[in-house]
């Protein structure tokens, strides 16, 4: 049976009024070959692009908070 990654992240806003809070959750399933094998890879290769002046740019964590 084939293994997967679910990752879910949630968010909330307000609307143009900042009179209502406006609430989302969001995900991804990928099967966790595909994972592995393709978007890891991938993202290490970005992240070493990007952050190429720091010693282990793949250890960083891409997630972002804003105010």
């Amino acid at each position: 049976m084939d293994e997967y990654y679910l990752f879910l992240d949630e968010s909330v806003t307000h609307n143009g009024a900042f009179l209502d809070q406006v609430f989302c959750v969001a995900g991804v399933v990928l099967k966790k070959e595909d994972y592995e094998n393709s978007l890891i890879p991938l993202m290490n290769d970005l992240k070493n692009s990007i952050w190429s002046d720091l010693p282990n740019p793949t250890d960083l964590v891409l997630h972002e908070k804003k105010k």
